[in-house]
């Protein structure tokens, strides 16, 4: 299987996440039973940039904030 793209492991470590010796996966491979929540991305991102990279994992980060925001209610 392919690893993440080199660009997404970069800005991941910006925010201290080491994606290296990972590799991704599609839904469809896990068993969603054992997650509460699941982000997916509509189409398969292929970032061109760093500031593609930074603000996929800035959307990822805003979407688990939201999630655990409304667990603390």
């Amino acid at each position: 299987m392919q690893s993440f793209e080199p660009m997404m492991v970069t800005a991941m470590k910006e925010c201290l996440i080491d994606l290296s010796g990972y590799v991704p996966k599609a839904v469809s491979e896990l068993d969603i039973t054992t997650f509460d929540q699941v982000y997916e991305c509509p189409d398969s991102p292929n970032p061109t940039s760093m500031e593609e990279c930074r603000v996929l994992r800035d959307d990822i980060k805003n979407q688990a904030y939201l999630f655990f925001k409304q667990l603390q209610l």
